[in-house]
């Protein structure tokens, strides 16, 4: 699926990614029940979040966010709560032979630069997206364009700044990019959501743009679309 297929099939469908996340708790079985769910739902894409811990997190010095806190031991460090959330390799071949079967397309957010390259050389994406935490890691996002893969860009807890920052970081490197107005709060507080950046995003950067809805309900999605969102997660 080229760049080109994934626009048209927004401008005329709309382009709908399921959110699996870690939301299977590091448990392959509830992984692939993620997968049939989205699958049954109509969705375009399921995704997940590939990662190495040991890479990306600092056993001594992580700091645990408030809302894992409250899913999660509150004395447990958050290396350890992440560690628990991995996946190996080997379970997200499995994950992707399942996507295949299930008719729906697989794709993974990768953390670091060793799950880049497993998920591009070797499962063989089609479509990478950045997390939130990443808009500031202008190396790692230039890494990422390199791969030449369409890359979807979210811009959760940055100012306009730092999304634009980012995005010429990407540029530099791949043209093929796809923005989302994102709120990283879990839920996020509909008075929190400022949609009029949509727009915003597309006139400043002349990309696509799409939403990550972290609220409860359909509204802001319905919002998002009217205000010109063509990509939702």
């Amino acid at each position: 699926m080229d760049f080109n297929t994934i626009i048209e099939k927004a401008e005329k469908d709309l382009f709908i990614i399921a959110e699996a996340g870690v939301n299977h708790n590091g448990d392959l079985k509830v992984a692939k029940e993620l997968v049939d769910v989205a699958a049954k739902s109509g969705c375009d894409a399921v995704k997940f979040q590939t990662w190495k811990t040991e890479k990306v997190y600092c056993q001594e010095r992580s700091i645990k966010p408030e809302y894992q806190k409250k899913a999660t031991d509150r004395e447990e460090s958050e290396f350890d709560t992440i560690k628990k959330l991995e996946l190996s390799f080997d379970a997200f071949r499995e994950l992707k032979e399942h996507c295949n079967t299930q008719g729906i397309l697989f794709l993974s957010t990768p953390d670091e630069q060793e799950s880049a390259d497993f998920l591009v050389d070797e499962l063989h994406v089609p479509i990478m997206k950045t997390a939130s935490q990443d808009v500031t890691n202008t190396p790692f996002l230039k890494y990422l364009g390199r791969k030449k893969l369409p890359l979807i860009f979210s811009t959760g807890a940055a100012t306009l700044e730092e999304v634009i920052e980012g995005v010429e970081a990407v540029l530099s490197e791949n043209e093929e990019l796809i923005l989302l107005h994102c709120v990283s709060s879990y839920p996020a507080p509909l008075e929190d959501l400022n949609l009029n950046v949509i727009p915003r995003l597309a006139a400043i950067t002349n990309c696509p743009v799409g939403f990550s809805d972290h609220t409860t309900g359909v509204e802001a999605s319905c919002a998002a679309l009217a205000l010109g969102a063509r990509f939702f997660v």
